[in-house]
């Protein structure tokens, strides 16, 4: 490889080759016959690598190693592919947007390519690709589940991105609860036709003509109706995707303007209103989904500043949830209480948010307590410890937090995994990295045990007895209420009793009435008009 190609991709990144053989021409005395040759030697004996069968008259993609997975490598790539008009531009755009990493369920509405259709690479044809050419893996990980994510040169590095990664999840499951709300109440959508992308079943997810979005609903506006030769109503539909934590570029949102576009230009395809949700677009972003009849919203412009202020501080807090909950605890409140006029809300964010309240409750006598700690065994096996807390070399405590509304029945298979599973891998990790420490593992929860799951748990502890491998503690809603009574915190108290103990669902009477006829009758009470 000539000193001269070196230098061009070093100035101007991974670039096409076309672009390479161009910039070689310009800086030197060769012509394009000779450049495209030296490019092609250097590819030959591995001195450059190159993305290849991906784009239009033979070109690649070319980058030194060690360019390989940079932001800057990401970043042209994307282009490139984008301009030829490739589903696999999309599919890195949508990757790109979200941090380089997404739920693998998630991926299909994301992508904006179809589930299948005529001339178009359906979504798992270009998974397919990217996996064979080695730009995403397909990465497992503890309390995530299966994900896509653009190759790193290191492993390790995926566990990173899970705090940020459960946060946005959270925070935008929160929000589609918010969004389904709306829509039910407003009359926009037909009430029982709501499906958003955490519907369990494959025959309910959100799809509308062979493309799959967040959210779906049927529509009976008039602008939307459509009638058949026969007059029958044909309904049509609200679509929305969502995506938080990020300013969105014009590459970020052109997933979801060519699945929009591609819909709006099928014969006999129903009427869409389209919508999606970001926190904050580029002018240019904004501007293009106005022009294609897309509604671009925020949390804020939905529904007011404080519940849009709620999401970024809850995203914030679950993304470091390992911070000291002290300074955190008024923000806990303030998160909780916003929130609670959602419907299902308030319900998922106790799992959550009970992990930092365990935290900040063992932390007057753990002086090392960490919220979401990953646990390795010594075979490769995984587990995600809600919280870890350790005094010195001396003890090491694995507690599992179960937090759930009040006489709320605690899964028996969530227990099962507890103690077939995630207490294994605890051990062999304690085992591993603080010898001579004693174990021990406790399970605090605000709900309560079913009499299946109360025996599963009274023989695992007989049979723990005989072995005393570790210490094994069950803490029951009064004996969590008794510890988080012992801390003495004042904040932390009110906090629990409020949104664990106290959480029965109040509706406020608004005293409205009939219209009446202000100047009408003497007697103010007769509703005639």
């Amino acid at each position: 490889m000539t000193q001269l190609i070196s230098t061009i991709l070093e100035k101007t990144g991974p670039c096409l080759s076309s672009v390479l053989v161009e910039e070689m021409v310009k800086k030197s005395t060769i012509n394009s016959v000779t450049a495209r040759k030296q490019v092609s030697r250097a590819v030959t004996t591995g001195q450059l690598h190159c993305v290849d069968r991906l784009f239009p008259k033979r070109e690649r993609f070319i980058y030194l190693a060690k360019q390989y997975s940079s932001g800057r490598y990401w970043r042209n790539l994307t282009t490139a592919l984008l301009e030829s008009g490739s589903a696999y531009g999309l599919a890195l755009s949508c990757l790109r947007a979200r941090g380089g990493i997404l739920k693998l369920e998630h991926f299909a509405a994301a992508c904006g390519s179809p589930i299948a259709m005529k001339k178009r690479l359906s979504w798992t044809t270009v998974l397919e690709g990217l996996v064979q050419h080695k730009m995403v893996r397909i990465v497992n990980l503890v309390s995530v589940g299966d994900c896509v994510a653009l190759t790193e040169k290191n492993d390790e590095a995926y566990h990173r991105a899970i705090p940020y990664l459960k946060a946005r999840l959270t925070t935008e499951s929160v929000l589609m609860k918010a969004v389904g709300q709306w829509v039910k109440n407003t009359g926009i959508i037909s009430y029982d036709t709501l499906r958003t992308r955490e519907t369990v079943t494959s025959d309910q997810m959100p799809c509308v003509s062979s493309f799959c979005f967040d959210i779906s609903a049927a529509s009976y506006l008039n602008p939307l109706l459509q009638f058949t030769k026969t007059g029958e109503t044909r309904p049509g539909f609200f679509v929305c995707d969502l995506l938080l934590g990020f300013t969105l570029s014009l590459q970020h949102v052109q997933p979801f303007l060519t699945k929009c576009r591609s819909i709006s230009s099928l014969k006999n395809s129903p009427r869409c209103l389209f919508m999606f949700i970001a926190n904050e677009y580029s002018a240019e972003a904004f501007q293009a989904l106005k022009q294609a009849g897309i509604i671009p919203a925020t949390p804020e412009s939905l529904f007011g500043q404080d519940l849009a202020e709620a999401l970024i501080q809850l995203q914030a807090l679950i993304s470091h949830m390992s911070l000291n909950l002290g300074e955190n605890i008024t923000a806990v409140d303030e998160i909780m209480s916003k929130l609670s006029r959602i419907e299902g809300a308030t319900t998922q964010l106790q799992g959550d948010l009970f992990e930092y309240i365990v935290a900040e409750a063992v932390r007057m006598d753990h002086p090392i307590v960490d919220v979401g700690r990953l646990c390795i065994s010594g075979d490769g096996k995984q587990a995600d410890c809600d919280v870890f807390a350790r005094q010195g070399n001396a003890r090491v405590t694995f507690i599992e937090c179960k937090g759930y509304k009040p006489y709320s029945t605690v899964r028996d298979e969530d227990v099962k995994h507890w103690i077939g599973h995630q207490i294994k891998v605890f051990r062999m990790h304690a085992l591993r990295e603080y010898s001579g420490a004693d174990i021990a593992v406790e399970l605090w929860t605000t709900g309560k045990f079913s009499d299946d799951t109360r025996a599963r748990l009274s023989k695992f502890k007989e049979q723990n007895a005989i072995n005393q491998r570790y210490s094994v503690n069950i803490l029951e809603p009064h004996d969590v209420r008794n510890r988080i009574n012992a801390t003495r915190n004042a904040s932390l108290i009110r906090v629990f009793e409020k949104h664990f103990i106290d959480n029965v669902f109040k509706v406020t009477s608004r005293n409205t009435r009939e219209p009446f006829r202000f100047a009408g009758h003497d007697v103010a009470d007769e509703y005639d008009f």
